[in-house]
């Protein structure tokens, strides 16, 4: 512009020179400016920058400060805990050592310390559960078998006994007190009056225990296997209304008195091969949900199995009932067998129903045989089957001719 100014003559050119001074100065001015927020917007970071690194050098104290917190809270609490193991440690042992103990109070001492501490720590209580139990099979000899000198302390030793059975069956029951998800080793143990009725336990183990006196599993539940094979019932059974939701075994059992299953639901095999009742025995209304294992079973009394349902095979093969059988309006949904076994009274199978194959086979009936109104739904086999007395077989239901009749 001042050029163009230049080339202009009269009054325009110093118009013209003035408007190329201003233009001039103004962007003179502009530029200062522009370099004035430049050098604004530059000390602005540095200090932003420097705002952030001090935020960060605090954040970092904050940190480190945390961090020592939670190192001496972590210490704290390791030191705590490692006091409170060493605590039920030396208590765990002192009770346990108070169970070999000469005296019977003090033995009686231990047994309650163990419980204290197995209700106030969770995690111990299966140790404890199996320190009670192991105190239970340990040797003893009862006082109507124990020599004078050593009948008091029989006697001494059977309140002691008891109390371990009453500690656990206690907390089995459900209540403020319940030890859920507890597993028990009996295997050898001396039972004195056991009362098991609405205990809840998970796997049981009593081979070749001994229950003197009556027993109780009424309503009792056990959710895992439940093995009492070999084992010897001197006084009454009762399991009624009982639940085995694991596999029930009772092989080779002897029962001397009477035993009572009523109502009791098998949710697994119930096996009671070779088992020995030599009372009455009463599986009235029971479930068997998978095979009901009953071969060599000897029932010296009554048998009574009425409204029991079978749902899977039904296995009496050479079972022996001396006394009377009783199947009447029982449910065979699979396989019944009986074959080769002995019914030396009267054997009543009135409105049974069999849905699968029926076998008695060489079965023998040594007293009158009723089977009015039973439904055979699939093949009935009485091969040389031996009736003493005339068997009777009205209103009964075929689906096919009975084999050896």
């Amino acid at each position: 512009m001042w050029l163009i100014a230049g080339d202009t003559a009269g009054a325009d050119r110093a118009k013209l020179q003035i408007e190329a001074l201003k233009y001039g100065l103004g962007f003179v001015a502009a530029a200062g400016a522009a370099a004035a927020l430049l050098l604004a917007m530059r000390r602005q970071r540095l200090s932003e920058h420097a705002h952030h690194l001090e935020l960060r050098k605090q954040d970092h104290a904050e940190q480190n400060t945390e961090r020592s917190r939670e190192l001496e809270l972590r210490k704290q609490e390791h030191a705590e805990a490692d006091a409170a193991e060493r605590r039920v440690t030396e208590l765990y042992t002192k009770a346990v050592e108070q169970l070999g103990h000469a005296d019977a109070a003090v033995r009686l001492g231990g047994l309650y310390a163990l419980e204290r501490l197995a209700q106030n720590s969770p995690e111990q209580r299966q140790t404890i559960v199996n320190v009670l139990c192991a105190y239970l099979r340990m040797p003893y000899t009862p006082p109507a078998e124990a020599e004078a000198p050593l009948l008091a302390h029989s006697h001494q030793e059977l309140q002691v006994r008891l109390t371990a059975q009453r500690i656990l069956t206690s907390h089995l029951r459900p209540g403020s007190a319940f030890w859920p998800d507890v597993d028990l080793d009996l295997t050898g143990a001396y039972l004195v009056d056991l009362d098991f009725a609405r205990c809840r336990v998970r796997n049981v183990r009593a081979d070749k225990a001994v229950f003197h006196g009556d027993t109780w599993l009424e309503r009792a539940t056990f959710s895992g296997p439940a093995v009492f094979d070999d084992a010897t019932f001197s006084g009454v059974a009762w399991s009624d209304e009982a639940t085995f939701l694991g596999e029930a075994s009772f092989r080779a059992t002897r029962f001397a008195r009477d035993a009572w299953f009523t109502a009791v639901t098998f949710s697994q095999g119930a096996r009671f091969a070779g088992a020995e009742f030599s009372g009455d025995a009463g599986f009235a209304h029971d479930t068997f949900s998978e095979i009901a294992g009953f071969g060599r079973t000897t029932f010296s009394g009554d048998a009574t199995f009425e409204k029991a349902t079978f749902s899977r095979a039904a296995a009496f093969d050479k079972a022996a009932f001396s006394g009377e059988a009783t199947f009447r309006a029982a449910r065979f949904l699979a396989v019944a067998w009986f074959r080769e076994a002995t019914f030396s009274g009267r054997a009543r199978f009135r409105k049974a129903m069999f849905a699968g194959d029926a076998r008695f086979d060489e079965a023998t009936f040594s007293d009158t045989a009723w089977f009015y109104e039973v439904t055979f739904s699939a093949e009935a086999r009485f091969d040389d089957a031996t009736f003493a007395k005339p068997a009777e077989f009205d209103d009964a239901t075929w689906s096919t001719p009975p084999s050896g009749s």
